[in-house]
């Protein structure tokens, strides 16, 4: 069975030892990619990748700034 002929392969433990020696830039790029997929297909997926972008966000700002907005959302749902 010729791997390349493959459309998507399943997760299997090599890619995921790969994605634990990435860098951290990758491995979120890498689960917002899979939850997105996941999202596609499920709400409780779609949910979790808007959960993985706010997470995304909030290291790329202020995480103070951004914990005090997430503080007002949580009130709002």
């Amino acid at each position: 069975m010729d791997p390349s002929t493959k459309s998507s392969p399943p997760p299997d433990i090599n890619i995921i030892l790969e994605m634990k020696m990435a860098s951290p830039s990758y491995l979120i790029l890498m689960i917002i990619q899979d939850s997105y997929i996941t999202g596609l297909k499920s709400l409780g997926g779609l949910l979790f990748v808007c959960c993985v972008v706010l997470c995304c966000i909030m290291y790329m700002y202020n995480v103070h700034q951004w914990c005090e907005v997430l503080s007002h959302v949580a009130v709002w749902v």
